[in-house]
């Protein structure tokens, strides 16, 4: 989620309010926890970067699912933690 919050920000130099606050816009400074605090404070675009990720990940699962048929998924790691909006 940081990289693409840095690619987002350095290519269409937009900053959402809150991330650009979290972080001083430094964007060296950006962290997946920034991104979803940042998210779950109301940043737009934050939640933009957290819908994209959560999306990817589902692609992702649903496609090891399709292959290998695994009887579970375990996740972990600090975006897991990203709360409701990233679920």
């Amino acid at each position: 989620m940081a990289q693409n919050a840095r690619e987002i920000l350095a290519n269409e130099g937009q900053v959402g309010k809150i991330l650009g606050d979290l972080v001083g816009d430094n964007l060296e400074l950006l962290t997946g926890q920034l991104v979803s605090e940042a998210a779950a404070a109301g940043d737009d675009l934050a939640q933009k970067i957290l819908r994209k990720s959560a999306w990817a990940l589902g692609v992702g699962i649903g496609n090891v699912a399709n292959l290998v048929n695994p009887q579970l998924f375990i996740l972990g790691g600090s975006v897991t933690k990203a709360g409701t909006q990233w679920w």
